[in-house]
């Protein structure tokens, strides 16, 4: 069962990578930075 779902999210990200690729790389960015922030703030 979860290995059907991660295959389906799998390949939801594919097409979603290969139709709108800038806005997948700009909300990528955006999560890397606020995660970087967050560690910042604990560490």
């Amino acid at each position: 069962m979860f290995k059907i779902a991660w295959y389906d999210k799998k390949r939801f990200f594919q097409g979603k990578l290969l139709r709108d690729p800038f806005s997948f790389t700009q909300k990528t960015a955006t999560a890397v930075g606020i995660g970087s922030y967050l560690m910042g703030l604990i560490t």
